[in-house]
């Protein structure tokens, strides 16, 4: 069996990705998601993951990318936030 090719990720200010197969329904998808550079910090290593279906050689392959995003709300900038 032929390992699927990695493909070299760098994810700047998201927590999480996923990668899923075009082919496979979002109904029996189970997703693997690795860590993203969420604060975009300089030095923080691009992932090298496996692309979850290896890519046909008579066809195009395409697969959805999945990202998690948060948000964060500052306390200091809340107006409605009182401090004791």
């Amino acid at each position: 069996m032929t390992q699927s090719p990695r493909l070299l990720v760098e994810l700047k200010q998201g927590s999480y990705f996923t990668l899923r197969p075009r082919t496979r329904p979002l109904s029996s998808f189970v997703p693997e998601w690795y860590a993203g550079n969420i604060y975009d910090m300089e030095r923080a290593q691009s992932r090298v993951v496996l692309l979850p279906e290896t890519p046909s050689l008579l066809e195009p392959t395409s697969y959805d990318v999945f990202i998690s995003g948060d948000y964060e709300v500052s306390s200091s900038l809340c107006p409605n936030i009182r401090y004791h």
